[in-house]
């Protein structure tokens, strides 16, 4: 009987500091670790119609540095995240990103059109006084404006002429026109027939004839 209480005791000791090894263990404070979250470091890509232009690698809740978007003449540009959002330089960075350059094409681009006028020896000159300066929007196209003058049409053969055309974003597009002088008939006539005759320019001279005049009979 003794030995059996005995052996009981030992089996209830051993259970309750069983326990109070379990109880104290997970008492014990431990060590606050970060999260993955907290360590990682991300990559942002920065591309220009899928070429990668710049990137940068930051630590999970800092922010990037600001990075310009490539300048393209005519338009005005602006990074967009994957879903076409403007993006914050100021918010905080939490996962891997691309950032695209989305552009928009500027309404006040510069082009102009140029008048080119016939002068009587046949050349043509620019007249500065009739030269327009217009704007538009960046690659859309334009068709020069006609303008009137007296004595003068427009001469669509002209080498030189631009008629049309897409505005420039760096403000080069030039539209030419040229006009050239009036055609008008000179006759030369002997004894009532006429024997030649000239197309000159309005306000030209006429050349003298190489054509024989026909003798006149005396009788």
């Amino acid at each position: 009987m003794k030995k059996k209480l005995t052996m009981m005791l030992l089996a209830l000791v051993v259970a309750l500091g069983g326990t109070s090894v379990a109880v104290m263990s997970g008492c014990n404070p431990t060590e606050d670790k970060p999260g993955p979250s907290q360590t990682a470091e991300y990559t942002v890509k920065f591309t220009v119609n899928g070429e990668e232009v710049g990137k940068q690698t930051v630590k999970h809740g800092e922010t990037l540095q600001d990075f310009a978007v490539p300048a393209k003449p005519g338009y005005t540009g602006k990074w967009v995240d994957a879903e076409g959002k403007a993006i914050d330089f100021a918010a905080a960075i939490t996962a891997d990103a691309e950032y695209t350059a989305q552009y928009t094409a500027n309404t006040d681009t510069e082009y102009k059109t140029e008048y080119y006028f016939e002068n009587v020896d046949g050349q043509y000159e620019l007249d500065a006084a009739l030269t327009k300066k217009l704007t538009g929007t960046t690659d859309t196209a334009v068709t020069a404006e006609g303008v009137t003058k007296e004595h003068y049409e427009l001469d669509e053969t002209a080498e030189g002429t631009v008629k049309e055309g897409a505005i420039a974003g760096d403000g080069s597009l030039t539209l030419k026109l040229y006009y050239k002088l009036e055609r008008v008939t000179v006759t030369f006539m002997a004894n009532g027939e006429k024997i030649d005759e000239q197309e000159v320019r309005y306000g030209a001279k006429a050349v003298a004839t190489d054509k024989p005049v026909p003798s006149k009979d005396q009788t």
